[in-house]
């Protein structure tokens, strides 16, 4: 009966610390279980994934150019989708931009449309954000990096940096993205 009695007093004090425990340690669980797995190194190494598969697209979808070096093609579209791919979210693939805005807004049980803040704050806790806008021919869309959110000069308050696959390719401000503020679109859990 110890084992009993030792099992009861471990879960009473992991209980106390969970009720006692400071504002300025991460949520989740923090302690290690017995396969030395943690919520919290999990989440982390979610946020090293996403940030990695957005360099990856960086590098390996660049503009086409013509012989005059004018960009002709860009791939964002296919970047999202390696990226969402990557986090688990297959319903991009085979879409152009202005579809992937399309199907986020007409399919809520998939997509949460939200605020810049809110998408920074799902990549950063290593989910799948991206940003879209529409245009006549061709739309844009851009993922949601990880990463600290920047001052915009141009918009006059801190966005989201992004994963841009476009005429200039890298991690850069919505700003440098977009001319004016685009949707943003959430996947998974989002409490």
């Amino acid at each position: 009966m110890s084992w009993w009695n030792d099992l009861w007093k471990d879960l009473y004090w992991t209980l106390l610390k969970a009720k006692t425990r400071p504002s300025t340690e991460p949520i989740g669980i923090t302690t290690e279980l017995g396969s030395m797995y943690s919520v919290e190194d999990e989440r982390m190494a979610d946020v090293k994934g996403l940030l990695e598969a957005c360099r990856a697209a960086i590098e390996k979808y660049p503009p086409k150019k013509n012989k005059a070096g004018e960009v002709v093609e860009t791939y964002c579209n296919w970047a999202l989708a390696d990226i969402a791919d990557h986090c688990g979210c297959k319903e991009i693939r085979g879409k152009t931009a202005n579809q992937i805005q399309a199907f986020a807004l007409t399919h809520p049980e998939i997509f949460r449309q939200d605020t810049g803040d809110r998408a920074a704050l799902h990549a950063n806790r290593g989910g799948f954000a991206f940003a879209s806008q529409v245009g006549e021919h061709h739309g844009h869309v851009a993922t949601v990096a990880p990463m600290e959110m920047e001052q915009s000069g141009s918009w006059a308050k801190k966005v989201p940096v992004l994963a841009n696959i476009g005429k200039e390719n890298g991690l850069m401000r919505a700003s440098k993205c977009f001319k004016t503020e685009p949707l943003y679109f959430l996947w998974g859990e989002t409490a």
